[in-house]
């Protein structure tokens, strides 16, 4: 359907002329090339709902009409509130109500629930929910599950796109265990989760709703959930270090330090790590630091080589690393100064800036003083400093 044909519509629409059931099959069944777009799904890609909303609220005018292309409309019925006319056409066609809600757009291959979703509109959402609840279990469970041209379920387009209320709506519904796990692990094209969009787009509301419900489905669950790699080999933490969300890292560390088992592996813990020192987000490495300081003690050489050494971290955060394990345990002059080293090496001689050796220690004096170091003491810095120095001299 070209945009001419579009332009066509409209004017039939705003003349106000009568059009029969042929032509306006002809209309809406026609579709461009191999695009597959029809006026519809023209209208639906250029976030046209004002066209959309004329074309059905015209085809609503006459019976025979609707009756011959519902099956075509329906669908984008969702793309438009007022009137809610996926209201009025489920509870006209009730029989019919099973196979409407499994109907797809031509081009996305989307249904009413995906469309709805996508656009926010939690009120039709409460509506399909509402007419879905009249299905079978399987039947529910497939449309629920049913994902696009680019696998994306409607969760994954309502946690992409960042429309709150409806994702909060989504999971409130789902109250069978199974469902609610299939749907919160299921992956898109990209294999991501709904977890995977929420951290990747920095919405923190919806980040936390779907920690919530994962908590409900068991710890196991969850640990799988934290688990699970896009294509790019990236668990939901990497992509929120990746984009320096510094506000939905604290939860997610959180949610895997509760679900307990062998999620926090060194390699998962030292990839967010280095994620998060090539963008500089000091805030974010902090609270890496924190949550593996103990398992950074055991990591090899070649972790800290491949990791961090030879990623594109800045100098700056380099510094800002060094400066986070200074602030957290007991360090003497000497052992100060050889870390500086690892940190720019051959810019430091043995009596050179002892004034800045000096002024770190005072700040670590007055942070040992005030409480504010480290729980792990001397004996962990011995074994970061012995981390850090190996991986020099071996470099």
């Amino acid at each position: 359907m070209r945009k001419a044909d579009i332009e066509k519509v409209k004017n039939i629409l705003k003349e106000g002329e009568r059009v029969n059931s042929t032509d306006m099959l002809d209309l809406l069944q026609q579709a461009w090339n191999i695009d597959k777009r029809t006026a519809l799904d023209y209208c639906l890609e250029n976030e046209d709902a004002e066209c959309i909303s004329s074309i059905i609220e015209y085809i609503m005018k006459d019976d025979l009409v609707l009756k011959t292309v519902v099956s075509l409309v329906f669908p984008y019925t969702a793309c438009v509130t007022k009137p809610n006319n996926t209201q009025i056409i489920l509870t006209k066609y009730v029989a019919q109500a099973q196979e409407l809600l499994q109907e797809v757009t031509l081009a996305r291959k989307q249904t009413a629930l995906h469309v709805a979703c996508m656009q926010g509109h939690s009120e039709i959402v409460k509506t399909i929910l509402d007419s879905l609840k009249k299905c079978d279990k399987k039947t529910m469970q497939n449309i629920l599950l049913m994902q696009d041209q680019y696998e994306r379920t409607a969760l994954h387009l309502a946690c992409r796109e960042g429309h709150s209320d409806v994702v909060f709506t989504l999971l409130e519904y789902l109250e069978n265990d199974e469902v609610r796990k299939d749907l919160l692990m299921k992956q898109d094209g990209y294999k991501r989760t709904a977890l995977h969009w929420a951290c990747n787009r920095d919405h923190r509301e919806i980040t936390t709703d779907l920690l919530q419900s994962m908590e409900t489905c068991g710890k196991e669950f969850v640990q799988k959930i934290h688990q699970t790699n896009d294509k790019d080999n990236r668990v939901a933490l990497h992509l929120a270090c990746l984009e320096g969300h510094s506000k939905i890292v604290p939860s997610l560390l959180a949610s895997i330090e509760d679900c307990g088992g062998n999620v926090m592996t060194k390699d998962l813990l030292m990839q967010a790590f280095s994620l998060a020192q090539r963008g500089g987000y000091t805030e974010i490495l902090s609270d890496l630091f924190d949550a593996g300081l103990m398992m950074l003690q055991d990591c090899s050489y070649e972790d800290v080589k491949q990791a961090l050494l030879l990623q594109d971290g800045s100098k700056e955060s380099w510094k800002f690393v060094l400066s986070v394990i200074l602030s957290k345990v007991k360090a003497t002059e000497k052992e100060v100064q050889r870390l500086k080293w690892m940190v720019e090496p051959g810019k430091m001689e043995k009596d050179e800036n002892e004034q800045v050796l000096s002024n770190e220690m005072e700040k670590l004096n007055k942070a040992d003083s005030a409480g504010k170091l480290g729980p792990y003491g001397r004996s962990s810095f011995k074994k970061l400093q012995h981390l850090f120095f190996h991986a020099y001299s071996t470099f």
